[in-house]
């Protein structure tokens, strides 16, 4: 073959090799599985998290623009700030464990 075309190990750009499944050990399988079982909830909490805080961003900007200018301004109650503050340290905590358990695997 020349050096052009890709065999069934290499992706379309050559430079990039595709790991199989049945060429990792188990034990490296078994922590990627868990890192990906981990991560894919809290990608899921980021994205629910920073879509609550935009709707409740532009519903504070919606309720601000029927007030008179010399009212005071509104601001998110606590609450709803605690529970966005949470959403992501969750989130960021559930990424980075799967980033380390990840990182983990491939050093077996």
């Amino acid at each position: 073959m020349g050096a052009g075309s890709c065999n069934a190990r290499e992706s379309a750009f050559g430079w990039i090799t595709v790991t199989l499944g049945s060429e990792m050990p188990l034990p490296a399988l078994l922590i990627n599985t868990a890192a990906l079982l981990i991560a894919c909830p809290g990608a899921g909490l980021l994205f629910v998290t920073r879509l609550r805080e935009q709707r409740a961003m532009a519903n504070l900007a919606a309720q601000s623009e029927e007030r008179a200018i010399d009212q005071p301004m509104l601001f998110l109650d606590v609450r709803t700030e605690r529970s966005h503050r949470l959403g992501y340290r969750i989130s960021f905590a559930c990424l980075s464990l799967a980033l380390l358990l990840s990182w983990l695997s491939t050093r077996l």
